[in-house]
């Protein structure tokens, strides 16, 4: 039986795997149009068609986005339809921007500072393909949000993983359904493969689902003593799956112990 939670998941496969063929349509065209000996010239001809792909998978992923609002309506059991919220404009000038600003405007500095040209465009394509794909998913998070927060049958959203999140992301994750229009909007980094789900007001979980509300007991174990090692933390938690809360909380407490005890001593 589905539930909103498989829903989401769903949802989320499929923008990633969308977002994940347009990545190989952008590295192609990259790798077909760039010319270290012409870096302007070239690069202007790939940002054209570049953000014409962007523009499109911005579109479809709006699409996207409102049939999985839809679908998660009538989970519910709501009867009533979603708002009805405008598609966004095209932005293409800042679909263009975006292209620019992230990688070939940093592989001139590189070069200029003495980086082989083929290495400095061979970094800005993979700055490329993570902005790329956060101005794609954008779309749709924005969709989703914009219809939570207009749908008076909607309490709110919750921040859903892609499955491997940064601790920056982990950390948002675990605030749980706490999320409106009025307490923040989506923060997203490039290359960030996290969205939205709408959590009605009949959802008898709260909107919590396993996955956010281990990390939320993981950052309190983490900041249970003292703040500044999440990073640390999380990534160790990452590295040792096996291990339960309450010797993932015992570890933390005594590195953070021993930090302080070098400190003391340095």
């Amino acid at each position: 039986m589905t539930d909103q939670d498989d829903l989401a998941r769903r949802h989320m496969r499929q923008q990633v795997r969308d977002v994940a063929r347009l990545q190989v349509k952008l590295a192609g065209l990259w790798d077909r149009t760039m010319d270290p000996a012409d870096i302007d010239g070239s690069f202007f001809r790939f940002q054209a068609q570049a953000s014409a792909l962007i523009k499109a998978s911005r579109r479809s992923g709006e699409l996207s986005a409102q049939e999985y609002y839809d679908a998660a309506k009538v989970l519910a059991g709501y009867d009533k339809p979603a708002p009805d919220v405008e598609f966004q404009p095209t932005e293409t000038k800042a679909n263009r921007a975006a292209l620019h600003a992230t990688s070939v405007a940093n592989a001139k500095k590189a070069i200029a500072k003495g980086t082989p040209a083929d290495q400095a465009l061979l970094a800005a394509k993979a700055a490329m393909l993570r902005s790329a794909k956060r101005r794609v998913l954008e779309a749709p998070r924005r969709r989703l949000l914009r219809l939570a927060n207009d749908d008076g049958d909607a309490r709110g959203w919750a921040r859903v993983s892609d499955g491997k999140p940064c601790h920056w992301c982990a950390m948002l994750l675990g605030r749980g359904p706490v999320y409106t229009s009025v307490t923040v909007h989506f923060e997203a980094h490039d290359g960030c493969g996290c969205s939205a789900k709408p959590v009605f007001k009949n959802d008898r979980t709260g909107g919590w689902d396993p996955t956010s509300r281990r990390l939320n007991n993981l950052y309190k174990a983490s900041t249970r003593d003292v703040g500044g090692f999440w990073r640390t933390d999380y990534a160790y938690a990452v590295a040792h799956p096996e291990l339960s809360l309450e010797e993932l909380q015992a570890h933390f407490t005594a590195s953070h112990e021993a930090y302080f005890a070098a400190r003391k001593t340095a």
